[in-house]
């Protein structure tokens, strides 16, 4: 079983010269020496720092109340439970109907449309995948249902989420640890790879997904 390596960064997160830009108009970086991830995108530009990784002890994600944090810095209301709020409850709705496998098979169809707008957008692109046939956008209800079952193309025993953030108007972001082996060539990395995620969130259903691929040139070189 073939294993890679990391990919390298510069200290202030850009890749080495070797690599070139994912070509997305919001780029991942990822700075490594100070334990911190930076993102670009709805909500602006974040920085999340590195936390305690919440683990599960299944395949459903675990999302505690402990992980969930207001972008803006403004404490959550006393006596409210944070994961009830609109954005975040939906959101947390996503990965337990994924985690239980509500989103594959015969039954998909009806999960989705619990959980998202008719018209919703998953974007999981980006031009360092060249060979990944799933980084594709994905439209509607059925492109959740293709999206979930392309996640079945490749094993990610060790996932967990290790930070929610959510702005309070409809934006959330998800930061994922995994390590993942492709079925089809074996192919794993030696180590686990951090995306961002973030949900747009519309009348209590997901609008939009965006996916921030950390390691987009290591992940492709699997699927070779």
């Amino acid at each position: 079983q073939e294993k890679l390596l990391p990919e390298t960064h510069s200290v202030d997160g850009t890749p080495q010269a070797s690599t070139s830009s994912t070509g997305s108009p919001c780029r991942l970086s990822r700075l490594a020496s100070l334990g911190v991830v930076a993102v670009c995108g709805l909500m602006g530009c974040l920085l999340l720092a590195q936390s305690p990784s919440l683990a599960h002890p299944s395949v459903q994600p675990r999302i505690e109340q402990a992980s969930v944090v207001r972008l803006d810095g403004k404490p959550h209301a006393a006596g409210v439970e944070v994961l009830g709020s609109d954005e975040v409850g939906v959101v947390k709705h996503f990965f337990a109907d994924w985690g239980a496998g509500k989103l594959n098979g015969p039954g998909c169809r009806a999960a989705a449309q619990e959980l998202a707008l008719d018209d919703a957008l998953f974007d999981a692109t980006s031009d360092a995948m060249p060979h990944v046939e799933g980084a594709k956008v994905y439209v509607g209800l059925q492109g959740l249902c293709d999206f979930a079952s392309w996640l079945l193309t490749f094993n990610q025993p060790d996932y967990k989420i290790v930070e929610m953030l959510h702005n309070g108007q409809g934006v959330v972001a998800i930061k994922e640890s995994f390590t993942p082996t492709v079925i089809r060539t074996g192919k794993s990395l030696d180590h686990a790879t951090q995306n961002i995620l973030e949900f747009g969130v519309k009348d209590g259903k997901l609008a939009s997904m965006k996916v921030f691929w950390g390691e987009p040139r290591s992940f492709d070189a699997l699927f070779v």
